[in-house]
């Protein structure tokens, strides 16, 4: 005959066994009817307006990608410039003090392929963009800009490209490359 204290064990055993059970079944049951309240809701709502633009949260939030039907607005090429467009917008993508090297400009292989090619230049070459960007203006500044037609053409391409930009300017060309 069993033991006082096998019996318990196997009492405690057996209890432990079935509370386990129990807890496991209504698991499953609970992820079972929220699942069946997913795929009902999910029948019954409303689809959510979409965008080609991805919303940007915050400069350390990974790019979003653009919709692939997205479309990139062109550009104005340094040569466009300098038979004196008056004014355009420029997008900076980068801004430095004027103390040795241009730095690497990121992305540049996406730019490419994109088909806009950014050079560095004085952001002073830009009237206003020194104080536009609130920079020390008994500073130095270079910057590698994107220079656009329109305010809207710069907007469109901030949203498009998703990544943090030191800012947009508006001004006519204040240097000559001549």
């Amino acid at each position: 005959m069993p033991s006082t204290d096998s019996r318990r064990r196997a009492g405690r055993a057996a209890l432990f066994a079935g509370t386990g059970a129990a807890v496991l079944v209504a698991v499953l049951v609970g992820a079972l009817a929220l699942a069946q309240r997913g795929s009902t809701d999910d029948a019954d709502a409303t689809p959510a307006p979409t965008s080609s633009v991805p919303a940007r949260t915050d400069a350390s939030a990974s790019p979003p990608v653009a919709s692939p039907s997205a479309t990139w607005p062109a550009d104005v090429s340094e040569a466009d410039l300098r038979t004196s467009l008056g004014t355009v917008s420029a997008v900076w993508l980068g801004v430095w003090p004027d103390e040795g090297s241009a730095p690497a400009l990121p992305s540049e292989a996406e730019l490419a392929e994109r088909g806009y090619e950014p050079s560095p230049i004085p952001v002073a070459c830009l009237d206003g963009s020194v104080e536009q960007l609130g920079l020390d203006p008994a500073r130095d500044f270079w910057g590698w800009p994107l220079y656009f037609r329109a305010a809207e053409d710069a907007q469109a391409f901030t949203e498009l490209w998703g990544q943090p930009v030191e800012g947009v300017t508006e001004g006519s060309i204040a240097c000559d490359w001549g």
